[in-house]
């Protein structure tokens, strides 16, 4: 409700807002967790509780009635969308140059080759990656490549950046509209490895309007770290491609398993599909794929919306022991009773453009060493 900012306004639309809180599509959240105790819930959480749902519900049905003028909180000031969310950089990669988006023209991906390769290994404290033109940008991922001189093609590019099954890419950033993680400032001695002798590589999604050619020119800012920290964050991203979904089919289910090669601390997940996502289920798994298997639920995206993606961030981190799991059940659905569904009638399998399929998984850890005192 960011423009329902004045009196007049939510008055004349209370109806309509308390329709969308009842029913919660406002303010929009699609997580859930089980395992409060351990990990404190979610950050940045805006559910309402059934307390301010009847408050606000009691306030409509008694006509929506003024209040006293000198009890209103300050008015609010939202952030200008040219500046910078972490504040001034210190350094800002910059695509070398404007794409020229056509007018016409399924969804594409472009890769943009950007030079760092430091001689030394650096650490980033804060991050924030902009698009240049929001109208036409889709996501941007900012993917860590070994230093070169050579020019890459885009499939070669893909190819030598997320490897065959797709699970060898390393990102450090990513923009997807809405998600709070495009600006990060991470807490002191917390930050993200920019490698020596390591390249960035901008992936660029695009989708044509269909009005006019619009250019971009996309950017990532970045906050060094004063010193080299004790915590160093880093994104695994998880890809299932064997999708194949028949026309129709509601309730097209995929289960996998995912484990990191060291003792983890979790904190923060982001499950990805496209216009057929139903529901997204996470568990963590003790003694995987045996008969003494134990499933915690971490994270249940109940009704996925490919509207409102965004890295869900606990309040305090998962704790996963090597040899242990992450366990995902995931629906999709090509069926006409999907409201997001472009074409029902298609057999939709894996791919990167929105009216095929993806299935994968960010995970923001620290790799650690539980030791013997892991409970």
């Amino acid at each position: 409700f960011a423009l329902f900012d004045s009196y007049e306004v939510v008055a004349s639309m209370s109806r309509v807002m308390l329709s969308r809180v009842e029913n919660r599509l406002m303010p929009p959240w699609h997580a859930s967790t089980e395992m409060h105790d351990e990990l404190g819930g979610f950050k940045n959480d805006h559910r309402l509780s059934d307390d301010e749902i009847n408050l606000f519900r009691s306030w409509v049905a008694k006509g929506c009635k003024a209040g006293n003028a000198a009890d209103a909180p300050p008015k609010l000031s939202w952030h200008n969308p040219d500046e910078w969310q972490i504040g001034k950089p210190d350094l800002i990669f910059s695509m070398p140059e404007p794409y020229i988006v056509p007018k016409f023209r399924l969804d594409e991906y472009q890769y943009y080759h950007i030079p760092a390769n430091f001689s030394e290994d650096r650490y980033i404290q804060a991050i924030e990656t902009k698009p240049g033109n929001k109208a036409v940008v889709h996501h941007i991922g900012v993917i860590l490549g070994r230093s070169t001189d050579q020019t890459l093609k885009a499939t070669q590019a893909m190819l030598a950046l997320y490897g065959i099954t797709g699970e060898k890419v390393k990102k450090i950033g990513d923009y997807v509209a809405g998600d709070p993680f495009n600006a990060r400032r991470y807490a002191d001695d917390y930050a993200i490895k920019l490698p020596k002798g390591h390249d960035i590589y901008f992936e660029m999604h695009y989708t044509p309007t269909g009005k006019d050619e619009q250019s971009d020119i996309s950017r990532m800012g970045i906050i060094w770290a004063k010193e080299k920290p004790k915590h160093v964050i880093e994104t695994k991203v998880f890809n299932r491609k064997d999708v194949r979904i028949r026309p129709h089919e509601m309730h097209y289910e995929k289960r996998n398993y995912y484990q990191l090669s060291s003792d983890a601390l979790i904190y923060a997940l982001a499950p990805h599909m496209h216009y057929r996502g139903k529901d997204f289920t996470l568990y963590k798994v003790k003694n995987p794929g045996t008969t003494n298997e134990e499933r915690q639920l971490i994270l249940k995206v109940s009704a996925y919306d490919i509207n409102w993606q965004r890295t869900y961030e606990f309040e305090k981190p998962l704790k996963l022991k090597a040899g242990e799991a992450l366990y995902s059940v995931t629906h999709f659905d090509n069926s006409h009773y999907n409201p997001n569904n472009p074409d029902p009638e298609s057999i939709v399998r894996y791919g990167l453009k929105s009216e095929q399929e993806m299935l994968n998984l960010r995970v923001k850890f620290e790799r650690v060493d539980f030791g013997d005192t892991f409970n």
